[in-house]
């Protein structure tokens, strides 16, 4: 038994895969104690050995999750304790296939947390954007300007710059044996793919041509897509600067470097709902925190000190009206 009945347990835990995850792979999965306690969990299969060697990104997105799971409690009431490292017992009787991240603690008598409204409403959005307009403008000034962890760039010219620079990072990273095949793993290009309501990124999601479908289907195969790679014909399957100039403004997203990675995802999720409650879309542009020299770019133009881990780069614009969010396991998965 626990603390809360078991439909409230899967109407919170819905809410909470709402977070934002690395290709969508959604890891965190939860198990709510008689005794109050709420442990997180990870599917350790979900983990992106290639792309996310460290695990920084996989612990950042579990960080966003538990941030998720605080809001839809807020919503009825309840807070939870800031997560702590496991019990033995609780390692010890992690399902199969499952790793104890955190412990923590319900707590009632809470407000609902302003942001929770906006979890519904986010969205990543990888399409062009719209033109913002000076209203527009000024509230994203509002969000991005007093962030201490967030260092905007505004000006097109220097958009211009780290657009092209994304676009060489996911060059080089899609042209090393393994990274485009766990990539691959998780596009979706047909609602007729096995986890296209699941997980994964949907070509939908992904705002695909349909030619760009029928295509992407046969030469992201990673035996075909490899042969490209060797003339530097998967280029214009990947390239996202035309794209991303049409931004309003960058956000390059960084925190303390010897942060525990779950509470940067927390304030990750956070600073995400800021940008949807101000009328904003975003998209992650993460090759830009992964590449060493990516990473040293934006050091010396942008001064992002030694002391900050860059964590990621948010492309942010007004987007078009759509109905398109990106699919979510079934809530009874992630009950453990």
């Amino acid at each position: 038994m626990s603390a809360l009945p078991r439909d409230l347990q899967l109407q919170l835990v819905r809410e909470a895969s709402r977070a934002p995850s690395a290709h969508n792979t959604q890891p965190a999965r939860w198990r709510f104690s008689p005794d109050s306690a709420v442990v997180l969990f990870e599917e350790v299969s979900r983990r992106l050995p290639v792309a996310d060697p460290t695990g920084r990104d996989h612990r950042v997105g579990l960080g966003a999750a538990f941030e998720g799971l605080r809001l839809a409690l807020s919503r009825h009431g309840f807070d939870l304790s800031d997560p702590k490292p496991p019990d033995d017992s609780e390692r010890v009787t992690a399902p199969p296939g499952l790793s104890c991240i955190a412990r923590s603690v319900l707590r009632s008598g809470a407000e609902p947390d302003p942001l929770a409204a906006q979890v519904t409403r986010r969205r990543t959005y990888r399409g062009r954007f719209l033109p913002a307009d000076v209203a527009a403008l000024d509230a994203l000034h509002e969000v991005l300007d007093p962030a201490p962890d967030v260092t905007p760039v505004y000006d097109a010219a220097s958009i211009a710059v780290l657009a092209a620079e994304s676009d060489r990072a996911s060059f080089g990273f899609l042209a090393l044996r393994g990274y485009q095949g766990e990539l691959y793993r998780w596009l979706r290009f047909s609602p007729r793919d096995g986890g296209w309501t699941r997980d994964g990124l949907t070509a939908d999601c992904l705002e695909l041509s349909r030619v760009e479908r029928l295509v992407g289907r046969w030469l992201f195969v990673p035996a075909y897509f490899a042969l490209l790679a060797q003339v530097g014909l998967h280029r214009p399957l990947v390239a996202e600067a035309g794209r991303t100039r049409t931004a309003a403004a960058l956000a390059i997203f960084h925190r303390p470097q010897t942060e525990d990675r779950l509470l940067t995802g927390r304030r990750f999720y956070r600073f995400w709902l800021e940008l949807t409650a101000a009328g904003f879309a975003a998209r992650p542009m993460s090759v830009l925190a992964d590449d060493p020299f990516s990473v040293a770019l934006l050091r010396e133009r942008w001064a992002v000190p030694a002391s900050a881990a860059i964590i990621n780069v948010f492309v942010v614009g007004v987007a078009p009206v759509s109905t398109c969010r990106s699919p979510r396991l079934p809530p009874e998965e992630l009950l453990v």
